[in-house]
């Protein structure tokens, strides 16, 4: 029974794997209770285009092994954590813990942020949780979201405007008029 059990853990502990014959990266299994780090997931992803399996069960991390990767940084979250729904969460997890594991996507483009469960994280950290459940996604691009407060420092050639830009004519009216006159001469001609 011990031969056996150390098997699997070697299986479990598994080297990021090479791409395959093909080229092509390949799937691997990992320890749930005891992952690689994020660093050596990311480097895995990225050099070998290697990724865990993501229909495999929740990985366990320490929220402080997770606060780099955060979308939105403490003191920024969507909701303000003396709202109400905050402060239930926290009750929530608090009595029962975390139910909904946090998702953690990894971009080949070598970005990684917690997706969803940002609050989830913030309760964790202050609640003194040592251990939470993260699923792992891998993407071929992984983009950061602004928060609207730091929109706003952005230059303003780089601002969305409110307002609606106004369009400028292209086409002189006479241009315009020949164009619809094609339009409709190809519906004709299609008998649409």
């Amino acid at each position: 029974m011990k031969l056996l059990r150390e098997y699997i853990k070697k299986l479990l502990e598994a080297d990021c794997p090479k791409p395959n014959r093909y080229g092509h990266g390949q799937y691997y299994d990992i320890d749930p209770q005891n992952p690689p780090t994020i660093k050596e997931l990311l480097d895995c992803w990225v050099n070998s285009g290697a990724g865990v399996y993501e229909n495999s069960m929740p990985v366990m991390f320490s929220p402080a092994a997770l606060t780099p990767y955060r979308e939105y940084k403490r003191g920024k979250l969507r909701n303000n954590i003396k709202g109400e729904y905050y402060q239930e969460l926290k009750k929530s997890i608090a009595k029962t813990g975390i139910k909904e594991p946090l998702h953690l996507s990894f971009g080949k483009n070598g970005i990684v942020k917690i997706d969803e469960g940002n609050h989830r994280h913030e309760i964790a950290m202050e609640l003194g949780l040592s251990k939470i459940p993260v699923i792992l996604h891998f993407e071929r691009e992984v983009k950061l979201t602004p928060h609207p407060d730091d929109r706003l420092k952005l230059p303003a050639k780089f601002r969305q405007s409110d307002q609606p830009k106004k369009l400028k004519r292209t086409r002189s009216p006479k241009e315009e008029i020949q164009l619809d006159q094609d339009v409709k001469d190809i519906i004709d001609i299609l008998g649409l």
